[in-house]
Parts: C-alpha cells; structure tokens; sequence
C-alpha cells in the first residue's frame, strides 16, 4: 500500500513539514508504480487522492482509492461506545448506535452533506470519479464538508 500523508491530529501542527511538494508525491507515485510493473506487484493507494493533484491513469494497474459518496460503500468506522463515523479519517461521530437507530443515522443530513459536491469541484469533470479527494481531511482541519480536500489548498493541481 502506497498512502498520501493526510493531515490529522497532532500531523497538522507539522503540515508545513510534512506534505510532500505535488513532485516528490508525483515521484513517489512513479517510482512505485515502475517498480510494480518490473516486480508484478500489486499496489494500491488507499487514502484517496483528488484527481486534479494526481490522475490514476498515469498510473495504470495500480489502484487509487476514492471515498464513494454511497454510504453503503464507505469505510464507516464504529468504536467500542457504539460511535459512529463516516471513516476512520473523520472526527466527526454521526451517532451511536446505542441511542439512535442505524437508518436515522445512515439518512441523517451530515450524511447527506458526504453526497453533496464541494464548491471548488462544482465544474469539475472528474467529480463522478474523484469524489473531492478525503473529505474527512478537510473536516481534521475543522473545515465543512462543502471544502475540497486540504491537499487541493496546500499543492498546485494539474
């Protein structure tokens, strides 16, 4: 597995410090993937990647995750309290399911705000496949689910 650094927690008072420039992520990518293809490897990037920093098909073979806005396909996250969140990148709990019932929380509207596409991406035509990138990160950094993914701010995409 090949992962991004995704700001969160005590990372993000070391943000500066810790992404990478949008070319050494590129080069990383690179160097992975040529290294894939000579060992018949597999490898997967699963904290997603907003598409406009990096594509995947200049990446073919290896598989770039993407946060689906389909609740029924997302890495939903329950602790042992019961707490729900959308994923295990997000500090938001929706709900427990000791106090609410899975349906109200599945079809609550911080759920739907998970559906609903950022402003930056609203002309964006890759949405369908990219998704806005993690929106748990911008959520980290105290954002709204209506801000793109951090990374987006911090890298000049292609």
């Amino acid at each position: 597995m090949l992962a991004r650094f995704n700001p969160g927690g005590r990372g993000i008072a070391n943000v500066n410090h810790l992404m990478p420039s949008i070319e050494q992520l590129k080069e990383a990518f690179t160097v992975a993937h040529e290294y894939m293809q000579k060992k018949s490897l597999h490898i997967s990037a699963n904290v997603c990647l907003p598409e406009c920093i990096l594509r995947p098909e200049d990446y073919p073979g290896m598989y770039i995750s993407r946060c689906s806005i389909d609740v029924n396909r997302r890495p939903v996250t329950v602790n042992s309290f019961g707490d729900i969140r959308m994923c295990n990148h997000s500090p938001v709990t929706v709900g427990s399911i000791w106090e609410s019932s899975i349906d109200s929380i599945v079809n609550s509207k911080y759920i739907e705000q998970w559906r609903q596409r950022p402003d930056y991406c609203s002309n964006c035509t890759r949405w369908d496949t990219c998704g806005g990138g993690c929106r748990a990160a911008s959520e980290q950094f105290g954002y709204s689910l209506n801000q793109v993914d951090p990374i987006v701010t911090m890298m000049k995409p292609v």
